[in-house]
Parts: C-alpha cells; sequence; structure tokens
C-alpha cells in the first residue's frame, strides 16, 4: 500500500505541462494519481488546482533556509577567505550552469562592465562554453560545498539570477 508523493519546484507546472496536449495529458494523469503533492508556493497550488485536483491534496511547503548556517559574516573577512579582491565589486551567481538560468546573459553582462568581477559557483553543462569565453572579469569556481555557499554570498556586492522567466514562483 505505498503511496504516491509529488512535488513541484515550478517549471514541471508552469512550462513543461503546457508545452503539448501529451505533456499536459501525463501532468494530469500523474496529479490525479497522486496521494499527496507538496509546492512551493501559492501560485503553483492554484496552477494544480486548475487542472481539476482538489485543493486537499495539495500541500504549501515554501523553501526554506537553514539559518544556522546562512548568515551574513564580514565582507572583507569572507573576501579573504575565498582569495578574492578587497577592492572591486563582486557579482555573483549560485547555481547549475545550465541554459535556463541564462549563463550567457551573465558574460554579456561581465564583458560589458569590466570593472566588475563576476563570479560563477556551480557547475552544468555550460560552464566550459562560459569559461570558453576568456573575459578576465568572470570566474567560475565550480560546485562548491554548501557550508561554504553563505562565505561566498558574504564576499558578494549583489547576486545575479538572469532567467527570461521565474521557474518558481513562491506567492
Amino acid at each position: 500500500n505505498e503511496k504516491l508523493i509529488i512535488t513541484s519546484h515550478g517549471s514541471d507546472i508552469d512550462v513543461l505541462a503546457n508545452k503539448n496536449f501529451i505533456y499536459k495529458g501525463l501532468t494530469k494523469y500523474s496529479l490525479k494519481k497522486a496521494d499527496k503533492i507538496i509546492v512551493v508556493g501559492s501560485y503553483l497550488k492554484n496552477k494544480i488546482k486548475a487542472f481539476g485536483i482538489s485543493p486537499n491534496k495539495i500541500k504549501v511547503i515554501p523553501c526554506g533556509t537553514d539559518q544556522k548556517l546562512f548568515k551574513p559574516i564580514n565582507k572583507k573577512s569572507a573576501r579573504k577567505k575565498l582569495k578574492l579582491p578587497l577592492n572591486k565589486k563582486i557579482v555573483l551567481f549560485v547555481g547549475t550552469i545550465v541554459n535556463e538560468k541564462n549563463p550567457k546573459r551573465i558574460a554579456s553582462i561581465a564583458k560589458q562592465i569590466p570593472n566588475r568581477l563576476f563570479v560563477l559557483v556551480g557547475d552544468g553543462y555550460m560552464r566550459k562554453e562560459i569559461e570558453s569565453y576568456g573575459l578576465a572579469n568572470l570566474k567560475v569556481v565550480g560546485n562548491r560545498p554548501q557550508k561554504e555557499i553563505p562565505t561566498w554570498m558574504s564576499a558578494a556586492d549583489c547576486l545575479i539570477l538572469p532567467r527570461d522567466r521565474k521557474s518558481t514562483r513562491l506567492n
């Protein structure tokens, strides 16, 4: 007597289900078969209800943060620890380096603003392409342990996520 629990973070319902009638049908079938559906926000809950799914099957559990781990630290200390320049503005991306996250736009912006250092923390199938641009102010550091991410974030002046669409709507 196993239970089927589906978790949706956004693009599965927001994009794939609307790709064509086959995806839409498979999505609706899967959602109807599920015993429980977990979503990250009310927007997705409403999208799933539009498939004729009972709201009683849908549970909203917002994305969370480990506040013991993710807390600001001194910017200068963070930069020293990561061997980053103290005298440059740093723009940080943290995520998977894939087309959906639009890393080419980061490279394009880096090319237009050479006096900023753009740091990409993560990996993905587009990493080598982004590195091949050879921009002196664009640094790809690869995947880092989660416990190190707050240090990278504290070292940055701003964070960037240049997607064309928002795949996960939290409200």
